[in-house]
Formats: structure tokens, C-alpha cells, sequence
């Protein structure tokens, strides 16, 4: 049995649910790959710090707003943007962490 075809809801066996646990603790942790967004390491940074209000966070390409809060929390984190680096990210429909770092950068002035 797996849990990609049933729920934890649905497994009664305590047998199982120990089989499950023990093939899930033996399977190697597999981070998304950050290349794309290591591109923009002092917004990431930035972002961190002064969005986030944290002093580390793993953010990969597949990161969203939503992996740092509730939806509530998603509309305070966009407020907190347009503050921080000036530019409206709202119309971001999957709130995906690299597409926001690509706005905010391609919105700075070019030296």
C-alpha cells in the first residue's frame, strides 16, 4: 500500500502504517533544485531578511508564498513586498518564489 492511493484516514493496520513509515525513513530526502533561483542571491537575501523577517529559509525553484503562510499571511507577505523592494507581485497567480525574485529584479534600474 501506499499513501500516493490512500489516505492516512484509510489505513487501519497498525502493521501497515509501520511498513509505510519504515519505506518512507529509508527513502533518501531530495531538495527541488535551487539553480534558478540562486541567480538572484542578494534578493533572496533580501527577501529573507527583510520579508520573511527570518534569518534563513531553504527556498527553491518551486517555492511559494504559501509554503510561508496562510493565505492571509500570502496577502501580508505581497503588502510586505511592494514595501520592501517597491513592485507588486499580487498578479501572481501560483505566488511562486522565482517568478516573484525575477519581477523584483527586472525592476531594478540597470547601472
Amino acid at each position: 500500500m501506499s499513501l500516493n492511493h490512500h489516505s492516512w484516514e484509510e489505513i487501519t493496520d497498525k502493521d501497515e502504517i509501520a511498513k509505510i513509515l519504515d519505506d518512507i525513513n529509508n527513502q533518501p530526502l531530495e531538495f527541488a533544485p535551487q539553480q534558478e533561483v540562486d541567480i538572484h542571491g542578494e534578493t533572496v537575501e533580501k527577501f529573507v531578511e527583510l520579508v520573511l523577517d527570518c534569518g534563513w529559509a531553504f527556498i527553491s525553484d518551486e517555492s511559494s508564498l504559501y509554503d510561508f503562510g496562510l493565505i492571509d499571511d500570502v496577502t501580508k507577505l505581497e503588502a510586505k513586498i511592494k514595501e520592501v523592494f517597491g513592485v507588486d507581485v499580487s498578479d501572481i497567480e501560483d505566488k511562486n518564489l522565482l517568478k516573484i525574485f525575477e519581477r523584483i529584479d527586472s525592476s531594478k534600474p540597470l547601472i
